[in-house]
């Protein structure tokens, strides 16, 4: 199997969802009057700056470049807490489904790492 693609692949998907949430926020923030300002824009600039993270590793990971894998695990070891807190918070299926996707993409990295020594 090609770890590398899995693992690309999925940080790229990550990255375009994270995107999607910046997106969606900003909508938010404009479309209704947030409670939080400074909250919210700066969940804004977090969904931004980590859909960019995280895109350059996937296409680091792809290209072969290790430079990508580092910060892709931490990122996916932080989404693990936030998922049992989203799934513990009532949305078990949201949870479990980030929870489910982090692993994957810790364990397609260390497996490609592996495969590439």
């Amino acid at each position: 199997m090609n770890f590398k693609r899995l693992a690309g692949g999925i940080l790229l998907f990550e990255s375009v969802v994270l995107v999607a949430a910046g997106l969606w926020l900003t909508y938010e923030f404009f479309a209704a009057t947030p409670k939080h300002i400074a909250a919210t824009i700066l969940e804004i600039i977090f969904a931004f700056g980590a859909g960019a993270g995280l895109y350059s590793a996937g296409k680091g990971v792809l290209a072969g470049k290790r430079f990508g894998r580092s910060p892709a695990i931490v990122a996916n070891v932080i989404a693990l807490p936030v998922g049992n807190s989203i799934r513990e918070g009532g949305y078990a299926l949201i949870g479990f489904l980030i929870m489910i996707l982090a692993l994957l993409t810790i364990g397609s990295l260390i497996l490609e790492a592996r495969a590439s020594e």
